[in-house]
């Protein structure tokens, strides 16, 4: 009896002290495991800044002329002309090249400027979400915060890159445009126009974010899981992005404006109602066909690349 009395002393003891070795490993390591996580939280908010930034550097380099016909069909200083009229004076005055002038500057604001949108997106749904699915409301939210905080930052580039592209300021270079806008307005000349572009951008992302998120939610799990995925998101970008380029277009024409002229248009109010007076409604959709097709291929572009590419990465 002492013998198996015995027995059951040394297990009942192993399980006590195996409880509190458990207990202490736990109390001890458990910040490493913290550092994991937030390890792994941080790993992908990297690679979705990096991978944001691949995919805006891809969309800008194959989507510039877009933009280079639209800056040049709303600029003032020119004749009225239709988007092939425009896209053909533009090449029989500064050759095939000319449609990608701009390039630079375009680079400068698109590719950071998707890297900290699609950063910022991620940081809200690996941080604030916790991975977990987004409601619509969350996703225009998103949308719009991570937008205006990118439109913030690159705001210089943006006045750059428009008045590189127009026919008002052809004949400076990019380091002759930086002095000319300094010696015109200071520092304030590198914001001109904000207020119009954080309302065309951050509505514009909203919209497209809650559409595309919610178009891809309606697809059949054997369509997601085909080979044809990318070319259905790439779909559903592409319609996402029509919806918000109409919704916004009006901004983007009286953003437009202010950046080439500064001086003549002052403020958001007085564009709108110096345009409206001018030329009238249809003023405000000048351009809206150049932009759909290089703002909605860019941004359908960016997120396929981005949804793609976070996708593979995580399989492995």
């Amino acid at each position: 009896m002492a013998s198996g009395s015995d027995r059951w002393s040394k297990l009942g003891k192993s399980v006590c002290f195996g409880a509190v070795s458990g207990a202490t490993s736990s109390l001890l390591l458990q910040p490493f495991d913290r550092i994991k996580t937030e390890s792994d939280r941080w790993s992908k908010l990297g690679k979705s800044v990096c991978f944001g930034a691949v995919s805006g550097a891809t969309s800008s380099l194959l989507l510039q002329p877009f933009d280079r016909i639209k800056t040049a069909m709303q600029d003032p200083s020119s004749v009225r002309r239709s988007f092939t009229h425009t896209a053909r004076f533009v090449i029989s005055r500064d050759g095939v090249a000319g449609l990608w002038r701009g390039l630079t500057p375009s680079m400068l604001r698109v590719v950071p400027g998707v890297a900290l949108y699609l950063g910022s997106v991620e940081w809200f749904h690996v941080f604030v979400m916790d991975e977990r699915p987004a409601s619509s409301a969350q996703n225009f939210l998103f949308g719009v915060v991570a937008r205006t905080f990118a439109e913030i930052v690159l705001m210089p580039a943006t006045v750059l890159k428009t008045r590189f592209e127009s026919h008002f300021y052809r004949d400076k270079n990019f380091r002759q445009l930086i002095t000319a806008v300094f010696k015109q307005d200071g520092y304030r000349g590198f914001f001109t126009g904000m207020v119009p572009s954080i309302l065309r951008d951050a509505p514009f992302a909203g919209i497209y974010l809650t559409c595309y998120r919610k178009q891809l939610s309606l697809l059949p799990p054997d369509v997601i899981e085909s080979r044809w995925e990318p070319m259905w998101r790439f779909a559903c970008g592409c319609s996402a992005g029509l919806i918000a380029c109409a919704v916004t277009q009006p901004f983007d024409v009286v953003k437009t404006h202010m950046q080439l002229f500064p001086s003549k248009y002052r403020s958001f109010p007085v564009v709108c109602a110096t345009l409206f007076k001018e030329s009238g409604l249809s003023i405000f959709f000048l351009g809206f066909l150049p932009r759909a097709m290089r703002r909605t291929s860019m941004a359908a572009l960016n997120w396929t690349l981005f949804d793609e590419m976070r996708r593979r990465t995580r399989k492995k």
